[in-house]
């Protein structure tokens, strides 16, 4: 007991909560009903690597949590941090991936008051959070210790899948060079996982393998080329999760197919077909995601880059609604 009384304070909190927590589960499972204080908690499932760089230059590995919300009937998932960060590297994990899974969404204003008790963490956490977060173009500082967060734009959407194209071009050239046998294999897993999430229409499961295959296909880059391919994955995907369900014919099944088509060729060590591959189905993406927007914009910066970067010859038919042309003044 005295042991345990010399133990770190926040340490002993956590073994609380962890008692009673395991209380609750079998006081549920006892009795079958919940008691007067339950909250709903957050189940993990799955967990996924990433890296965050500091400003000391050093490279932290990290896990995001890929969590189900145990609210029954709401149907809701997202990426969620365990519970209360403390340090500002925690802060700005917890709500980078609250704007890019949705739940905090585009446009909406807060204080960062509010977000202190939202997450559980102090002042200057969050102030550096958002700090970090304004380079990243992630929120928009507003005047009395307010934050929006970055709205949508199709001027952004066209930037970000310009810089997106290009990049993997360049990775995707690379890896494919040197694809191993073991690496193919991990591939072609990977494909079977998303078929596998896809059939069921899970679609936030197959999120993972799918963001592993990507990172495996480019691979062959350094830290810094890695980082940027990261960080536009998840920009990217911010936009996804917002505009692909208004997609007509639905957005994954497609996908899917290209992905199979790109490893394929990827296999016969065909640089050139993966590359055009890559592009076109990130072309078919934002064009998509485009249309939805505003159907009457023409990317025309976005056809120079897939024809200049991934080699689309005719990148205008890759979605041929989205080819409209832009009325001329007068």
């Amino acid at each position: 007991m005295d042991r345990f009384c010399q133990v770190d304070p926040e340490l002993k909190s956590d073994i609380y909560s962890t008692i009673v927590v395991f209380w609750r589960i079998a006081f549920i499972q006892a009795v079958g009903v919940k008691p007067d204080n339950w909250k709903p908690a957050v189940d993990y499932r799955e967990t996924q690597e990433t890296s965050e760089l500091r400003e000391d230059g050093t490279l932290v590995q990290r896990q995001i949590k890929t969590a189900e919300k145990a609210d029954m009937g709401s149907g809701q998932k997202s990426l969620a941090l365990e519970p209360g960060p403390r340090e500002a590297g925690d802060a700005h994990r917890w709500l980078r991936d609250a704007i890019i899974s949705g739940e905090l969404a585009a446009g909406e204003i807060v204080t960062q008051e509010e977000l202190t008790q939202r997450i559980g963490a102090s002042r200057t956490p969050i102030r550096e959070a958002v700090r970090r977060l304004q380079q990243e173009g992630l929120v928009v500082s507003q005047a009395n210790k307010r934050v929006q967060i970055a709205d949508f734009s199709i001027a952004d959407l066209e930037d970000l899948y310009i810089l997106r194209i290009s990049v993997d071009a360049i990775a995707v050239r690379l890896t494919v060079q040197s694809l191993a046998p073991e690496m193919l294999a991990e591939l072609w897993g990977l494909i079977a996982q998303m078929d596998h999430f896809a059939l069921s229409e899970d679609y936030d499961r197959s999120e993972i393998p799918h963001r592993k295959f990507h990172q495996l296909l480019s691979s062959s880059v350094g830290e810094r080329m890695s980082r940027l391919h990261s960080e536009l994955f998840d920009h990217s995907d911010r936009y996804r999760r917002a505009f692909s369900g208004s997609i007509p014919g639905g957005y994954w099944p497609r996908r899917h197919i290209e992905h199979r088509h790109i490893l394929e060729a990827a296999e016969k060590r065909d640089c050139d077909r993966a590359v055009l591959l890559t592009a076109e189905h990130y072309g078919r993406s934002v064009l998509e995601e485009m249309r939805v927007i505003d159907p009457d914009y023409v990317p025309e910066r976005l056809y120079t880059a897939l024809r200049a970067a991934g080699g689309v010859p005719d990148p205008e038919k890759l979605v041929a609604h989205n080819a409209v042309p832009r009325k001329k003044a007068g």
